[in-house]
């Protein structure tokens, strides 16, 4: 589904079911995994795995039992697919992403989202061609990520090519 990263339309779909009922939960604290599994028309059993699998890469993160958040690398990801185009991440989800993540874990607040969304895609233009499960995790650090979008043949202290490579 996305290239380099071993990731389907279902844990996509998953991300985006949590997100949206974490925004609409105020009570509870976090969704229901079964509740999920249910509105996403994905088995139980394969609900939980996928759930795994996510936890694995470090998109998703278990908050208690039967709770989870997504990370920073899994809203970077909602985006991504976004850009890409694929189908079931729509305009919604990227202002949500945007929004409710992004802008706050990056003390990026005083930005207008259209300028967010700006950046976020420079850096996923940047390294589409060699994206990975690796590159999502440094691009999660912010405002060392901007390392990524900056031109090669930019002349750089030793330091800073050091940690761009």
């Amino acid at each position: 589904m996305i290239p380099g990263i071993d990731i389907d339309i279902t844990h996509l779909m998953i991300l985006k079911f949590i997100l949206h009922t974490i925004r609409e939960t105020t009570r509870d604290g976090g969704p229901n995994p079964l509740w999920l599994s249910l509105a996403g028309h994905v088995s139980k059993a394969t609900f939980y795995r996928k759930i795994s699998e996510l936890e694995m890469m470090g998109l998703l993160k278990r908050i208690s039992r039967s709770r989870y958040l997504v990370s920073l690398g899994g809203y970077l990801l909602l985006l991504f697919a976004y850009f890409m185009n694929i189908d079931g991440i729509n305009e919604d989800t990227a202002q949500a992403v945007i929004g409710g993540a992004i802008k706050g874990n990056w003390g990026l607040i005083g930005f207008s989202d259209d300028e967010v969304e700006s950046y976020v895609k420079l850096l996923y233009l940047s390294g589409r061609e060699r994206l990975s499960n690796g590159l999502i995790m440094l691009y999660q650090e912010f405002p060392k990520n901007v390392l990524f979008i900056l031109p090669n043949n930019l002349s750089l202290p030793p330091l800073i090519r050091c940690m761009r490579h």
